[in-house]
């Protein structure tokens, strides 16, 4: 349970430190770093699941089998290849179907509203009108049932649409803030901004103003989680702080904030995911 708290963070966070290495320029080097700190993670991550499967199956424990298959395929989906290249990155069955079948049939509607997410991510490109269809099932499923996972499944769609269309991914994200600002619910709401300005800073044509306006999506963000209370996504809008410094050439204290991000990611287990992952 622990290490899917942690992992999550880890695998979001690479994903983005190794789209800003691709861009190369001053300040690559410690960004090599990170990225191999990760690989080396990542490849017991992989190793940790695996086992975890291998006794579940012995077992015969349906639900524990369904847990590590989830956190394959989180990993699966997210991995960049630099770090799975470095991380010994395995192979494991079943597919998405079958890991359906097995949450539908556990009755357990959180991680089956992860592999719906998951199968709308890995279909966006093939099969946009299916994605949509999964996209939208995992996401009503949740809200309606006010489930914690929400934070999460908003990741997994912002990065579905920010691969299709930018503009459709911030009309997105800008609809969900208003909704839960709405509701006062601070958590999704510095969710949602953490999302918008990693839309900004996503182009490789990101203006100077659009990486200031994304800064202050991130301040705002910061200040609503402030209470201390969720140490995982303060530690997620950190990492994507510390991605827009880079963008903006202040490397030192980029730096900085990806130690704080990774340090926040290492030491605490956010309630937001606990709350399902028992």
């Amino acid at each position: 349970m622990l290490f899917f708290c942690r992992f999550i963070v880890f695998l979001l966070l690479a994903l983005h430190l190794c789209w800003a290495r691709a861009e190369a320029g001053q300040g690559a080097s410690g960004l090599d770093a990170l990225v191999d700190r990760m690989a080396r993670k990542m490849g017991g991550a992989e190793q940790e699941i695996a086992q975890r499967l291998q006794r579940a199956r012995q077992a015969g424990d349906r639900p524990a089998q369904l847990r590590a298959l989830r956190d394959h395929y989180v990993m699966d989906a997210f991995l960049p290849e630099p770090i799975r290249s470095g991380a010994d990155h395995l192979a494991l069955e079943p597919g998405f179907d079958v890991c359906i079948e097995l949450a539908t049939a556990l009755h357990d509607q959180d991680t089956l509203a992860i592999f719906l997410a998951l199968r709308a991510y890995t279909e966006a490109e093939r099969d946009r009108a299916l994605s949509e269809r999964y996209a939208k099932q995992a996401i009503d499923s949740a809200e309606s049932r006010h489930s914690a996972i929400l934070p999460y499944l908003h990741e997994l769609e912002a990065s579905r649409l920010l691969g299709l269309d930018e503009n459709e991914a911030m009309i997105a994200a800008e609809k969900s803030y208003r909704a839960f600002e709405h509701k006062d619910n601070k958590v999704m709401m510095a969710t949602n901004l953490a999302i918008m300005a990693r839309i900004l800073r996503a182009p490789q044509t990101a203006s100077p103003p659009d990486l200031v306006r994304a800064i202050d999506y991130l301040d705002r963000a910061l200040r609503l989680l402030e209470g201390g209370e969720y140490p995982l996504l303060l530690g997620r809008v950190q990492g994507d702080y510390g991605l827009t410094l880079r963008r903006q050439g202040e490397f030192a204290k980029a730096s900085a904030k990806f130690d704080l991000a990774l340090a926040l990611a290492d030491n605490n287990v956010d309630p937001l995911r606990i709350t399902y992952l028992s």
